[in-house]
């Protein structure tokens, strides 16, 4: 199932593809409360499988304005360094633990969005990441059932002042 967020004369809303484009989700399940993708998550399997063969006016994928896929996210957490290629192409050893950091809600920016360049950096950087939307609460999973806690996947662009990324320690 895809999922997206598209950005709409009322905000920010969960559409569902369907062979006739993005369809949304509040809208055609008459659920207002299922207007964001993280109301959705929090609804539980029940909710998505009520969007398998929905109908509805649907956004051609040409015409969609995305918006960030999860605007309203409870945290963002990154993992730094996370492949060896990655920890050697920065200089440095792979971690012998994950390398974690938080980014904060307002950093999330939707695709193709135009990106405000800090003034107060020499070494703006970007790159693509895999982001992994968790789906519901889970607290000490054993290794294999934590796929069973991801809703799905998405591409994020993460973007770095590596200037004050290096001056600290975190």
């Amino acid at each position: 199932m895809r999922l997206a967020t598209i950005a709409t004369v009322a905000g920010p809303r969960a559409h569902v593809r369907t062979p006739a484009g993005y369809v949304d989700v509040a809208a055609a399940l008459g659920d207002e409360r299922l207007r964001s993708l993280r109301t959705l998550l929090e609804a539980g399997p029940e909710a998505l499988a009520k969007l398998q063969g929905v109908a509805g006016p649907a956004v051609s994928p040409d015409a969609a304005i995305f918006a960030a896929t999860v605007p309203d996210p409870g945290k963002v957490i990154c993992i730094g360094r996370n492949y060896l290629e990655h920890a050697l192409e920065g200089g440095s050893p792979p971690p012998t633990w994950p390398e974690t950091f938080l980014r904060v809600t307002e950093s999330l920016t939707a695709p193709f969005a135009e990106v405000a360049l800090p003034a107060l950096t020499d070494q703006f950087d970007y790159e693509g990441e895999l982001g992994i939307v968790i789906g519901r609460t889970g607290r000490h999973v054993p290794a294999n059932q934590a796929m069973s806690l991801i809703a799905g996947y998405l591409v994020c662009n993460d973007y770095s002042a590596r200037d004050w990324q290096r001056a600290g320690s975190q």
